[in-house]
């Protein structure tokens, strides 16, 4: 799809008459000199030879330096329009064919690795789970006890080191961010663990929810939005309008990831918010005059650092009819009230002294639950990851 250019082409191109004003300044022209005096003129295989001479100089340079020197002496020969020789044009030639193959290569390879992630997603929709009902729990937790949370806890830390194991040394800033976390995981585990060894329950982070709640279910995933919301096994609004939300994140891996495909497809990563820890993503609103999408979709698009229409890195997904859904009504109780109840009775029922809703709602076996925002959109925070069905396709509405 991208071709190369040859040295030999832009010598060719660059092949122009220099001609010298009065005052001492140069300039190129394609025709003949009407402002000054022709001067030499550099025989064609003199300038190529020129040309790909400095192409041998510069072309260990990688791109930052290429595009320095490249403006240093763009700026040189604009300002000192004297310094435009023979010698300094030779040198422009290369820098511009050399930053342009830079180009042309890397997007060649954008390309590549975008058609590389289609097919995983294609794949993803291929292979994915089919279920009857809802998998993961909708009940609470057990009553925790010490001999039974050292137990739990002790293998839970033990998968861990094998997931950082698995990553080794970090390449690249997906990597890195992922073992940070892991890391990051494995400190709270540890300090829970530590404590349950002295007798002391603290709540379990939220991954351990989710591995004991079956919450990294992976979700069954369709074509597009259109198939999505023709199904008669996905929750909807008291109007009829299917309940669509959608998700944006930073990368495409991590956007695979939340569809249940990549290395780490087994497992639903736990994100956090203000309105507790899980996946943040943005629907219409429940009850008011707004129907449309139109802006939950720009806010999962401005979270995928995207714009247009067409990005991998923006999920749009429905939740399963019997999925187990809080949702707030705008004259009934309200968020902070059911955050409340939410964490004293998860208290109670599982022994774990939650600080956090998203946590707790999840050891009372809660799938997913609905903020309700006053901007045309509401927010879902997902526990459960097997509650969902995704659109490999979110058919997004054009800017």
């Amino acid at each position: 799809m991208y071709g190369e250019i040859s040295p030999d082409t832009l010598a060719f191109v660059h092949d122009f008459t220099r001609c010298v004003k009065p005052d001492g300044g140069v300039y190129g022209t394609a025709g003949q000199c009407r402002k000054g005096v022709e001067s030499a003129k550099e025989d064609r295989s003199t300038r190529r030879e020129s040309v790909l001479k400095n192409v041998k100089i510069y072309e260990k340079n990688d791109p930052d330096a290429l595009n320095k020197n490249l403006r240093t002496l763009e700026g040189m020969l604009l300002s000192k329009p004297g310094y435009r020789t023979p010698l300094t044009e030779s040198a422009l030639t290369a820098l511009r064919y050399l930053r342009l193959k830079t180009h042309l290569a890397k997007k060649a390879e954008q390309t590549q690795q975008k058609g590389a992630l289609q097919d995983q997603y294609d794949e993803l929709v291929r292979n994915s789970p089919k279920y009857t009902q809802t998998p993961g729990s909708s009940k609470p937790l057990l009553k925790a006890t010490v001999e039974k949370e050292v137990e739990l806890l002790e293998k839970e830390l033990e998968a861990l080191k094998k997931r950082v194991r698995a990553i080794g040394e970090p390449t690249d800033d997906v990597s890195r961010e992922k073992l940070l976390h892991l890391q990051k995981e494995g400190m709270e585990l540890g300090r829970t663990l530590s404590s349950a060894r002295k007798g002391t329950l603290l709540p379990p982070i939220l991954t351990s929810v989710y591995e004991r709640q079956g919450f990294h279910a992976r979700p069954e995933v369709v074509a597009t939005r259109s198939e999505l919301e023709s199904r008669k096994d996905i929750a909807r609004n008291p109007d009829g309008r299917p309940i669509v939300a959608y998700r944006g994140v930073g990368s495409n891996e991590f956007s695979l990831q939340f569809k249940g495909g990549g290395p780490d497809g087994d497992k639903h990563f736990p994100g956090g918010g203000i309105y507790g820890s899980g996946s943040y993503s943005a629907s219409s609103p429940l009850s008011g005059k707004v129907k449309h999408d139109r802006w939950a979709q720009d806010t999962a698009k401005d979270y995928s650092g995207e714009s247009g229409n067409k990005t991998l890195r923006v999920s749009a997904f429905a939740f399963r009819s019997d999925a187990r859904l809080v949702q707030f009504e705008g004259d009934g109780k309200q968020f902070r009230q059911w955050e409340g109840e939410t964490l004293q009775k998860a208290r109670e029922i599982t022994g774990y002294d939650h600080h956090d809703v998203g946590s707790a709602a999840a050891s009372l076996g809660i799938h997913a639950y609905r903020v309700p925002q006053t901007d045309g959109q509401d927010f879902w925070v997902v526990l459960n990851r097997g509650a969902i069905i995704v659109a490999n396709d979110p058919e997004l509405t054009p800017d």
